[in-house]
């Protein structure tokens, strides 16, 4: 997908906002790399107008520097220690 939002195509594709969910552990795991990662979000950095939005753990200082907002999300309670596997409007 960050192909598709390299820097020359956002050139016409102008999204007031991004949301790269789990980008740092895609990056961390290798599935996404770090370099192509800074250079979509070079497209967002410092604009009024643009905003980018990174989640997951281990998210690189790097990537950090140049997002609007990290945030990394940890389970306080989940219904699936109830044994519950899956919920209809959560999860499917």
């Amino acid at each position: 997908f960050l192909r598709y939002l390299l820097p020359r195509e956002l050139r016409n594709f102008r999204p007031k906002l991004v949301v790269l969910d789990e980008l740092g552990l895609a990056v961390h795991l290798g599935i996404v790399d770090e370099h192509l990662a800074c250079r979509v979000l070079k497209a967002f950095a410092g604009k009024l107008d643009r905003h980018a939005v990174v989640t997951g753990r281990y998210v690189p200082s790097s990537i950090r520097g140049m997002a609007d907002l990290v945030s990394e999300v940890r389970e306080v309670k989940h219904y699936f220690r109830r044994g519950v596997v899956n919920l209809e409007g959560l999860d499917y």
